[in-house]
């Protein structure tokens, strides 16, 4: 066997209620990192997870630490917006990043930044992080992004979208309560939970998995699969959002080891240019992206299979599409406002991506334009 290790955050709270997990938590963080008894911290986070600050406030308070408030504009996370949480943090101790997916980016790459000498954008373009960030938390209110256990930042800067990590941005502690996911309206939940499927499957068939985050990333597709319906579906049903959270975590724990695909690979440029939801690129890309792989896969296009209780492992794709559709969601690149005529730039700002370094099957030029025609 291989040679293989993982990288982890290295406290992980998992379940309903959990979120009060931090009055013991803090007062352990501020012995660790010789924190003052009084602190200020900077909570990150979106619009929608403003109406459930309170009870991070209560929590920061009881543990006689000041809670600042920095909210990010709409949409996914920017260079300029994380400019603006590093003066934000001025003071502060310690981040919460406190939403989705790009609430937690952006704490993230805050906290991973605030410390370094030079401009952010320097390490947007490829200067090394080598300097530990703030002390940061994750704390998830969608189950999609599994971003509260990765230690990279996908941000957009000048039209360009792309990750920066480091092996110092892990957060010291994850926080994934549930209950924090009850209030998410229905597409959403239908969004973020099919980028979570497309990082549990990416994951899964990535040419640098190993048996750990196989484990991992094999659960995910079984959690994310009996739980994302009746997860958008009935909001409340609290059992249907452990499943779909757990999924989410569990993706991430594998994929922030073993890398993604093809899929992940053309997203980004996708996004940039349409302004559609990271998730529902990923979805549109998905089926296409697994049927080019399928024959590359072996015995995991048959475990897929199984899990997915159909009779042959092609129909893993039309399950995918069957999902799409009683979600409502486009299922075409040409239906999210992608213009066909930028198909070939796509394909070749996405060619060098890491993400195609992982994909199972090898890509060219060439493939790459065929899938976004299939795609289109």
């Amino acid at each position: 066997m291989n040679v293989f290790r993982h990288q982890s955050v290295p406290r992980i709270f998992f379940g309903s209620g959990c979120l009060l997990e931090l009055s013991a938590l803090l007062p352990q963080l501020k012995a660790e990192q010789g924190l003052p008894e009084c602190f200020t911290a900077l909570a990150v986070c979106g619009r929608h997870a403003q109406g459930q600050l309170e009870r991070l406030k209560d929590l920061c308070a009881q543990a006689k630490v000041k809670l600042e408030i920095f909210l990010l504009p709409p949409g996914e996370p920017t260079l300029t917006a994380v400019e603006a949480g590093i003066e934000a943090a001025l003071g502060s101790s310690l981040v919460f990043g406190f939403g989705g997916g790009s609430a937690l980016d952006a704490a993230k790459a805050i906290a991973g930044l605030s410390r370094l000498p030079g401009k952010p954008e320097d390490y947007f373009y490829g200067q090394k992080v080598d300097k530990p960030a703030l002390p940061w938390i994750g704390i998830p209110t969608t189950a999609g992004s599994g971003a509260e256990v990765t230690n990279n930042a996908v941000l957009i800067h000048r039209g360009k979208k792309q990750s920066v990590r480091s092996p110092f941005w892990f957060a010291k502690a994850a926080v994934v309560d549930p209950e924090l996911t009850l209030s998410l309206p229905p597409r959403q939940t239908a969004l973020s939970g099919l980028d979570a499927l497309t990082h549990a499957m990416e994951a899964y068939t990535s040419r640098f998995a190993d048996p750990l985050s196989d484990l991992l990333s094999q659960r995910a597709v079984e959690s994310i699969r009996g739980s994302l319906s009746a997860a958008v579906e009935a909001g409340r049903n609290l059992q249907a959002r452990e499943g779909l959270l757990l999924g989410s975590l569990l993706a991430a724990m594998a994929f922030v080891n073993c890398r993604l695909g093809a899929v992940h690979g053309l997203a980004h440029s996708i996004g940039v240019r349409c302004g559609a939801p990271h998730g529902l690129v990923c979805a549109v890309l998905l089926p296409h992206v697994y049927l080019y792989n399928l024959s590359a896969l072996g015995a995991k296009a048959r475990q897929l299979g199984r899990i997915w209780r159909v009779p042959s492992p092609e129909l893993v794709a039309a399950e995918v599409w069957d999902l799409m559709a009683e979600f409502g969601l486009p299922a075409s690149l040409s239906a999210l406002g992608l213009k066909r005529e930028t198909l070939a730039a796509v394909a070749q700002e996405s060619l060098s991506s890491a993400s195609m370094a992982a994909n199972p099957k090898s890509v060219d030029l060439q493939s790459l334009e065929t899938l976004l025609e299939k795609a289109y």
